[in-house]
């Protein structure tokens, strides 16, 4: 059952995006923006901020590796350099916020933990700051805190 379901949202994504490209055409053929805009409530041409989607060490866990790089994957692509000082850790461990990795086109970012290893039995509390930006220049639209040990 679950392999003819992928097999049918394949098929129907495929007929979506056939049906896009045999649509595009010239530049008369395009839309304008701004009568959409006009025309659709809320607007195609708001801003859409980065939110956070998910974490790693998940929120809760327990018994996480003492070697453990923390993850945060965002909903754009984000500003490495908007990162610096908008992250931190308590428990007694620090983060290179300066030099964070960006993976997955900068959605993705890893950051190294800057005191060592983390502790057996300790709590950490990640606490994300509202100052990070997307590659548009939208800054987070909250912060977010997560907690592991």
């Amino acid at each position: 059952m679950k392999e003819r379901f992928l097999n049918l949202a394949i098929t129907g994504l495929l007929i979506l995006i056939a049906a896009f490209y045999s649509g595009c055409g010239s530049e008369a053929d395009t839309v304008d923006p701004e009568a959409i805009s006009q025309s659709v409530p809320g607007s195609l041409t708001g801003t859409i901020y980065p939110q956070v989607i998910s974490v790693y060490p998940a929120n809760g866990s327990s018994d996480i590796p003492v070697d453990t790089d923390i993850v945060i994957v965002f909903s754009k692509p984000i500003l490495s350099g908007s990162i610096s000082g908008e992250v931190s850790i308590s428990g007694g461990a620090t983060l290179d916020t300066a030099a964070p990795t960006l993976v997955s086109g900068g959605s993705t970012v890893i950051l190294d933990v800057d005191s060592g290893d983390l502790a057996y039995g300790t709590t950490y509390t990640v606490t994300i700051g509202t100052g990070i930006t997307d590659t548009d220049g939208n800054a987070l639209s909250s912060g977010s805190t997560f907690t592991f040990d």
